[in-house]
């Protein structure tokens, strides 16, 4: 998430000064006035390990787990200002998340999608995530993938690239890993954001910065 605030930071302040040149209020104007909230996506499992399959399935066992994630939410806003400090928006967005964990919010957005589910049925449901999203300006996921190399039908999976799609939002940003590795999907509207290749270069720019200040 702090990456992402970073990011969009710089990607905000260069298309304002490309099309203000001039202007001596274009930062304010680019950031501090953009109000930017994201619905970030938590996995409430309990564990995130890769299990044995035959455990799993097998009736006789209790490995306290079930099948798939348990995925809630939270509303989160971007605090959008460019900072000599790159780590600076790392701790922002931990202050930020160590909040919304505080006030329990993800398990209780799980709570209730999975109640309509069971009681009103998929379309409730997905009604009232569909108005939740509207209000949003983005979706967020950063739900850390397997630790261990996994395979499927027997071949060896190497790479991750995860999205969604049908969400009322211009841009949906995942954050998938896997095993070592990272992988950053933008799925975007061009319509609202005419570069999106730009905005995934100053994601990919800030992860360099924040590195670079982590190891000096």
């Amino acid at each position: 998430l702090g990456i992402t605030q970073a990011g969009f930071s710089r990607y905000l302040y260069k298309s304002c000064g490309q099309a203000n040149r001039g202007k001596r209020d274009c930062e304010y104007n680019a950031l501090e006035h953009r109000r930017i909230r994201a619905a970030v996506c938590v996995n409430l499992r309990p564990t995130t390990v890769v299990q044995d399959l035959a455990s799993v399935i097998n009736a006789g066992t209790n490995v306290g787990a079930d099948w798939g994630n348990k995925v809630g939410y939270v509303f989160c806003p971007l605090h959008l200002k460019l900072r000599d400090n790159p780590l600076d928006y790392i701790y922002d967005a931990k202050a930020t998340i160590d909040e919304k964990k505080q006030s329990r919010a993800a398990g209780f957005t799980y709570f209730i999608t999975n109640l309509l589910l069971n009681t009103l049925g998929l379309q409730a449901a997905g009604n009232l995530m569909y108005k939740s999203l509207s209000n949003t300006t983005l979706t967020f996921s950063n739900v850390a993938g397997p630790t261990e190399e996994i395979s499927f039908f027997g071949h060896q999976v190497v790479f991750f690239a995860s999205s969604v799609y049908g969400l009322p939002q211009a841009l949906v940003i995942h954050f998938q890993s896997y095993m070592n590795k990272m992988a950053v999907m933008l799925s975007v509207d061009e319509d609202v954001i005419p570069d999106p290749h730009k905005l995934c270069m100053e994601i990919e720019r800030s992860l360099t910065l924040v590195k670079n200040a982590v190891m000096e």
